[in-house]
């Protein structure tokens, strides 16, 4: 028998190393010890940013704290303490299911599994699966973590504002304050967008600059009240072509109570 052939029937007899174990409670799988795990959040939790709720539900008119904002608050606390994040979606059916695992690099491990529809009033669509994405990894990594947002007020609790009539004079100087900056000669119109329940995009702004965008993208816009809507792929050749232009034209997530 060759070396070679010695070599193969030796590895045939070898018992592959039994897999870690896994532990298995309260709607969670982890790793068979956590501690080194816990201690790095803890002390990660203490170096974790602010995370302020400075984003607007249309639908709802309630305030939350976006995907890119928890990220942006606690990545660079976690990977400081030799921790990461890894978030892996599945759709099934008309359901999505989202695994967060959270893993240090003593090769511990935590992880859980957030399910919810991924329809919007009935409909399956890449869009609707892509705001279920967003949205379970939002909450599941909120929960995971350890985290809770904080309102944003915009200032109005420091400065003594609040009341409805505060609120109405606010308005309006703003209102005169664009008046005044359109009637300059160097001013440059705008555009907002933000997104609808229906996955799609509503953008407002000013009305010449909607009218000439729409003429070349009526394919994907279809008008809606005040708003055009459209897609994400037509989204982003609006959001393109508003920076390429010279100068350059602002555009930019529409906020409000």
């Amino acid at each position: 028998m060759s070396e070679q052939e010695e070599f193969y029937l030796d590895a045939a007899k070898q018992v592959p190393p039994e897999p870690p174990p896994v532990v298995r409670e309260a709607g969670i799988k982890r790793s068979a010890t956590i501690g080194k795990l816990i201690a790095a959040l803890c002390k990660a939790q203490l170096e974790f940013g602010p995370v302020v709720k400075s984003n607007v539900n249309p639908q709802f008119k309630s305030k939350y704290a976006d995907l890119a904002t928890i990220i942006n608050a606690t990545m660079p606390a976690l990977a400081k303490n030799g921790l990461a994040i890894i978030q892996t979606p599945y759709v099934e059916g008309r359901e999505l299911t989202m695994t967060t695992m959270l893993v240090h690099s003593s090769e511990e491990w935590i992880s859980n599994e957030l399910t919810m529809p991924a329809t919007m009033r009935g409909d399956l669509t890449a869009q609707t699966i892509g705001s279920a994405c967003t949205y379970s990894r939002r909450y599941a990594l909120q929960s995971l973590l350890g985290i809770a947002a904080d309102n944003d007020d915009d200032g109005t609790e420091a400065s003594g504002g609040g009341t409805r009539e505060q609120q109405q004079q606010v308005a309006e100087e703003k209102i005169a304050a664009l008046k005044a900056k359109k009637a300059k000669p160097d001013y440059i119109p705008g555009l907002f967008y933000s997104q609808q329940p229906s996955g799609l995009w509503a953008i407002t702004g000013d009305t010449d600059l909607l009218r000439k965008l729409y003429k070349q993208y009526s394919k994907h816009w279809y008008q809606q009240d005040k708003c055009y809507m459209l897609d994400g792929e037509a989204l982003e050749q609006v959001k393109f072509q508003c920076e390429s232009a010279q100068p350059q034209i602002p555009f930019s997530v529409l906020k409000g109570e």
